[in-house]
């Protein structure tokens, strides 16, 4: 979770990773747990005022799978009204103490969502660790 009092990301606009796992047998999609809610989701995060988005997602994902020179590709973006929701990340950040509802983390977003291919029997999943 990044901090939220932090003006070091982009406000309104984050990225979600869609990493399916396959091994030749299986295919698999790597989710994530918000700490301290049971709620799952897609591995993604924000990006910073100073690097570009597809160096921000593949930061991300080396930070969650170890891996590097992942191929990605842009699929879609996610701009729905529908999804602005504050109410859920109020859910997500109450737990942790945040209770500041005018912050940006309460705003509509814009997602720009990516793809990726892994081999799942080369990865262990890294959680934020809070």
């Amino acid at each position: 979770m990044p901090d939220p009092n932090s003006s070091a990301f982009l406000p309104h606009m984050g990225y979600d990773l869609l990493v399916f796992g396959f091994s030749g047998e299986k295919l698999k999609i790597l989710l994530m747990e918000y700490h301290k809610t049971g709620w799952s989701a897609l591995p993604g995060r924000f990006v910073g005022n100073n690097e570009s988005l597809d160096n921000a997602v593949q930061r991300r994902l080396r930070k969650r799978t170890g891996l590097n020179e992942v191929y990605l590709e842009q699929f879609y973006t996610l701009g729905s009204i529908e999804r602005f929701k504050p109410e859920v990340m109020m859910k997500i950040m109450e737990p942790h103490g945040y209770e500041k509802k005018d912050h940006w983390l309460f705003k509509r977003f814009i997602s720009i969502g990516y793809y990726a291919l892994i081999n799942y029997k080369e990865v262990e999943p890294k959680p934020d660790k809070l």
